[in-house]
């Protein structure tokens, strides 16, 4: 269980109680914890009105998630019915997300071979608060329930991703 920062806002409290799985293991709960570091270094900055679209459809749980107001105004995380099509549209929404100077493989993934300049525009992966990485930390929930303890390589490879991202922004900030 991660404990929510005493300075946080209610819009970080109530997404990290929804979110706050430890049966979905350590390396979910690293994704988390490195999101809310990472809204930390950013003083819980809500940039309203930015939103993490990116070129390609957010994932529909995610859309209908944020329309009817996330936590605490949901009561029940969506919940995955096709993982493979779910994997599928996570990661082509996550990959229209990266900036233009992060690599792709040959799936149009980000690259697991990470380099990054101190200067480098991180883009829409910037965005603070509830419209931000919160979304991907999300969905890799309702994907690691999906999955029922069963894991997956490409979940993993996932939460290695935004546990990157937010330790590489962190770091700058």
């Amino acid at each position: 269980m991660i404990a929510c920062p005493s300075d946080a806002p209610e819009w970080v409290s109530a997404n990290l109680a929804a979110l706050n799985l430890p049966e979905l293991g350590p390396k979910y709960l690293a994704a988390v914890q490195s999101w809310i570091l990472l809204e930390g270094c950013w003083d819980y900055d809500a940039n309203k009105g930015a939103s993490a679209k990116g070129s390609v459809a957010r994932p529909d749980l995610l859309d209908k998630w944020i329309w009817a107001g996330r936590a605490p105004r949901v009561k029940r995380l969506p919940a995955v019915s096709d993982i493979h099509a779910f994997e599928n549209n996570v990661w082509q929404w996550w990959s229209s997300l990266q900036p233009v100077w992060r690599k792709m493989d040959a799936d149009g993934r980000p690259s697991e071979d990470r380099d990054v300049e101190m200067s480098a525009d991180w883009g829409i992966l910037s965005i603070h608060g509830q419209n931000g990485l919160l979304n991907a930390v999300a969905v890799s929930c309702w994907w690691g329930m999906a999955l029922d303890g069963r894991g997956s390589r490409s979940w993993e490879r996932f939460l290695d991703d935004i546990i990157w991202v937010c330790e590489e922004q962190a770091e700058s900030a």
